[in-house]
């Protein structure tokens, strides 16, 4: 039995590859398609709510479902874009490495020059 995560993937995908991201899928619908019971589609739909990953519909008369239509939203366009490894972007990036100088270190060859310049009395 999978959990909640690896069921709120399986409706990330599907929402992706079924609804192009324009359009939002019902509870009965999606439960069709994923093969996932009302109750793990509940709970795979409020994980992915609950970090900003999907946009949803609440309305009445949506029983056994917690909610009337999702569909992806940019957050979760880019995180499945991260897990299926399709970003383009390094997966790791360096931060900037800096060498700090105290006073007592100098070479005497270090200098800093600070300036600012201003239009007007508001800067």
């Amino acid at each position: 039995m999978a959990g909640i995560r690896e069921n709120a993937v399986l409706l990330m995908r599907l929402l992706k590859e079924k609804f192009n991201f324009t359009e939002y899928a019902e509870g009965i619908d999606l439960m069709g398609m994923t093969q996932l019971n009302a109750s793990q589609l509940n709970d795979a739909v409020e994980h992915l709510s609950s970090m900003g990953y999907i946009e949803r519909l609440d309305f009445l008369g949506t029983h056994p479902f917690i909610f009337g239509g999702v569909k992806l939203n940019i957050d979760g366009k880019l995180y499945l874009e991260e897990l299926e490894g399709n970003s383009g972007l390094p997966q790791h990036i360096a931060k900037p490495q800096f060498k700090v100088h105290k006073a007592d270190d100098s070479t005497g060859n270090d200098a800093i020059f600070v300036t600012y310049i201003w239009d007007g009395d508001g800067h």
